[in-house]
């Protein structure tokens, strides 16, 4: 589960959390010149015009242009997940409102619980379909949980000027990232509380069903201990 679930924060997800560090980045679409568009990752190449802390001679954060993993990684976040979400656009004004009325507890819940499926489909389980609608109930479990752990580590933009690829189209723009971060053990109780729940729901009325749900459930327990 760690090894998958920290795959979570890019940006869509589940994606989303996703690609690493050095890949380039995708947009949906150019965003018009007064909308935002989100985008993936800020690591296409690019060339830094001003940043947010610039006026004050800071340099910009570490975790900036770092990948999801890599930021998990650093003492600082040691312990969390991380979770990163990310717009570009023209307008900083307009990035700035969609800070503000980022609802970040649904966003998580929705990349663990789209995460924790994939983790399934992506398995080699026997008899997934008759465990799927376990796995099915846990996730609807998940996508409504709220983890009281969760933190706003920092927000940040930088306006910079593509130089390559597909988001040189943008021309100049602002990409602003807010970083969360989620205690690691937050989200393995979640899971285990939507196991609970969905067993609860479906008893399984069989041998074959009961030996199913056990080695779907020895299958989460193995991934958490990756």
């Amino acid at each position: 589960m760690k090894k998958r679930i920290a795959k979570l924060i890019s940006i869509p997800l589940a994606a989303l959390l996703m690609g690493c560090a050095g890949s380039a980045a995708r947009l949906d679409t150019a965003p018009p010149a007064s909308e935002t568009s989100p985008v993936e990752a800020p690591t296409y190449p690019a060339r830094v015009i001003e940043h947010k802390n610039s006026a004050a001679g800071e340099e910009i954060p570490v975790w900036f242009y770092l990948d999801y993993q890599d930021i998990s990684r650093l003492p600082e976040f040691r312990g969390t997940y991380a979770f990163v979400f990310a717009r570009v656009g023209p307008d900083l004004d307009r990035l700035v409102e969609w800070t503000r009325g980022f609802a970040a507890n649904a966003k998580i819940a929705q990349r663990v619980a789209e995460e924790f499926v994939a983790i399934f489909e992506e398995s080699s389980l026997e008899a997934k379909e008759a465990v799927k609608p376990y796995v099915e109930d846990a996730a609807r479990v998940l996508a409504d949980a709220e983890y009281a752990g969760t933190q706003r580590g920092d927000d940040y933009w930088v306006y910079q000027e593509a130089e390559d690829g597909q988001e040189k189209e943008l021309g100049k723009h602002y990409l602003y990232r807010l970083l969360y971060t989620v205690p690691r053990e937050q989200i393995y109780s979640a899971v285990e509380i939507a196991f609970r729940y969905a067993e609860a729901q479906r008893p399984p009325e069989t041998k074959e069903a009961t030996e199913a749900l056990s080695d779907l459930l020895d299958f989460f327990e193995g991934q958490k201990q990756e």
